[in-house]
């Protein structure tokens, strides 16, 4: 029997082929020829051949040889786009190599004959009479290393206002590092995010952390916390007393939605506190200069409001019902307050309320030192009232009132969108709307200055109240203007030169120009240059330039270094050969190192104290 598959001889009684493994059924039968058993028809076995053998010498199939030309003929396309590419960057560097080299051959070419007679040439000092001049290296040398000598100068004394640290103790918030008049400091709260207030005198301090824990600050730079968990807290302007409430984390009201607490006044001389009322609207406090009245609303019930005064020696009074808050209230208990809407604005004096204004909902509002002016910032614009006005009047119309401009004490007060002057009016600063507006009130607060020019192009405008002039730059000229009930008359100080920057004294009496790259300190309309080839790094940090209230001179960084100047260039001083960064802080002046130590101005010296 054979396999029907390989052809293979297969013994009787073997199950499966010895050489293709074909089970024996499937391929046997009783005759002497392979049969294929798929169809019964005789199968021609190969003849004295071995199987292997037999699979050995079939011919190979042929090739594919369609895929072999396709392969050849993609290689033979890259080739080609790479070779196309290759030329085509040779041609445009050849392009753009002759396009610099052709000039430049001709230019050769033009100038060859002057190159040649420049190599040529020599000069035999021998052959001139009129030379006679002996060089010295070392004197050239001195000259390269000469510099001005820096000399000290006094200035006269400047005699304006907003001088605060005249007197014997002061202290001062420099980044958060408190600082006392002795060069004491404090880095307890330094570095961190930190609100502070200060009182008039700068003898004392308050802080708020932002771990929302509040601390009194006396002037030997000692920094106390007080009143752990209290919700809200203020020193007087004047100093002495400060208020702080507790929230008792009750809610009350018709709906339950007022907080309120019990209010505690603190003396700072004694460090003893007193109650002054429960269930106090815990945003309503607001407190006099002096400390020693304080206005607020309660709670008579658990539905029914007050707006009430009180004081360290003064008993309870209550003044209008209903949810009313104070805006301020002055030393004799006169104060503007505002409904809950913040629609309308009352004024309340001698015991008697009166409506003063209704407006649409104000977002906030200026109060001058002694608090009796109330300048308010409303959707439609600003509004001026004071105490011996029927209502208040519409200053400025246009949109809200974004910030002022004072160097004095400016800092937050009572508990909601209300800023505190240390002015003697708030007609003595000007106002700057959000749109970029400058006014200043009338004298008699019925209306208000405009400037021509938008705040965002003038620059380092100044205004002095005694002489009611405004003194700002706009295009390279510099204008002094008298500010009248009429409007601004626009006055020329300066425009011979384009000046780059001025700065100024607070009373105008010291104005320098930085002119190109130099300063010049403007003297009746003549100018003296007093910083010659002024160099200034864009990268620099901090203030450039600043007057400095305490020696009335100009202080300025250069290549890392702080120069003070005056009048003249021989009154150039250097103050130090290292500062990183120079900052004012309600005229106080200080300034850092590349090493991080912090230098600030006392007794007419700078001294380290951090």
């Amino acid at each position: 029997m054979f396999c029907s598959k390989c052809g293979c001889e297969i013994k009787e009684g073997d199950k499966f082929c010895g050489n293709c493994g074909v089970p024996a059924p499937n391929i046997v039968n009783s005759g002497n020829q392979p049969v294929n058993p798929m169809q019964n028809q005789p199968v021609n076995p190969i003849q004295n051949q071995p199987v292997n053998q037999y699979y050995r010498q079939q011919p190979a199939p042929a090739p594919n040889n369609n895929k072999r030309t396709l392969i050849v003929v993609l290689i033979i396309a890259a080739v080609l786009v790479m070779l196309i590419s290759f030329v085509s960057a040779a041609w445009k560097l050849y392009k753009r190599t002759r396009e610099i080299v052709d000039p430049l051959r001709s230019l050769y070419e033009e100038y060859e004959d002057l190159f040649e007679d420049y190599e040529n040439y020599s000069y035999d000092y021998d052959d001139d009479d009129d030379y006679d001049y002996d060089y010295d290296e070392e004197e050239a040398e001195d000259e390269e290393k000469k510099e001005i000598e820096y000399v000290h100068v006094d200035a006269p004394k400047y005699e304006g206002d907003h001088n605060y640290f005249t007197g014997e103790k002061w202290i001062v918030a420099i980044e958060d590092l408190i600082v006392n008049s002795e060069g004491k400091s404090n880095d307890k709260l330094f570095g961190q995010d930190c609100d502070m207030a200060t009182n008039r005198s700068f003898t004392q301090g308050m802080a708020l952390s932002d771990e929302g824990k509040f601390y009194y600050i006396n002037s030997d730079t000692a920094a106390a916390e007080f009143a752990p968990g209290a919700k809200c807290a203020e020193l007087a302007l004047d100093g002495g007393e400060m208020f702080y409430l507790i929230p008792t984390g009750e809610a009350l009201g018709k709906n339950k939605d007022v907080n309120v607490g019990s209010l505690y006044l603190f003396d700072t001389s004694t460090g003893l506190s007193q109650k002054v009322a429960d269930n106090v609207e815990e945003l309503s406090p607001v407190i006099s200069p002096d400390g020693q009245t304080i206005a607020y609303t309660r709670f008579t019930d658990s539905k029914n409001m007050v707006l009430c005064i009180a004081g360290p020696d003064k008993e309870e009074k209550q003044l209008e019902k209903g949810y009313l808050r104070a805006c301020s209230v002055n030393n004799d208990g006169n104060l503007f307050y505002t409904n809950s809407d913040q629609t309308e604005i009352y004024r309340y004096i001698d015991g008697k309320s009166k409506k003063v204004l209704t407006c649409e909902e104000f977002n906030n509002y200026f109060v001058d030192g002694d608090l009796d002016e109330i300048l308010v910032s409303c959707k439609d614009g600003a509004y001026y009232c004071d105490f011996e006005m029927d209502e208040a009047a519409k200053v400025y119309d246009g949109t809200y009132v974004t910030n002022m401009h004072t160097e004095a004490i400016h800092q937050a007060y009572g508990q909601f969108w209300a800023t505190v002057l240390d002015v003697k009016s708030l007609k003595d600063l000007f106002f700057i709307s959000r749109k970029g507006d400058v006014f200043i009130v009338n004298s008699d607060g019925k209306g208000a200055a405009v400037l021509d020019y938008n705040y965002d192009q003038v620059n380092n405008i100044l205004f002095d109240a005694s002489s009611r002039k405004l003194l700002y730059g706009f295009k390279g000229v510099v204008y002094e203007s008298k500010v009248t009930d009429e409007g601004i008359e626009n006055e020329v100080l300066y425009d011979a030169d384009y000046v780059e920057m001025f700065y100024a004294s607070y009373d105008f009496k010291n104005i320098w120009l930085w002119i190109e790259d130099d300063i010049y300190y403007l003297n009746d309309g003549e100018l003296e240059c007093v910083v010659p080839d002024y160099y200034y790094d864009e990268e620099d940090y901090g203030l450039i330039f600043t007057w400095n209230i305490e020696d009335n001179k100009l202080y300025f960084v250069e290549d890392g270094r702080l120069y003070s100047v005056y009048n003249t260039e021989s009154s150039t001083e250097r103050v130090s050969d290292d500062c990183v960064t120079l900052a004012k802080y309600y005229g106080k002046l200080a300034y850092s190192d590349s090493t991080g130590s912090i230098f600030v101005y006392i007794d007419g010296e700078f001294v380290e104290v951090y």
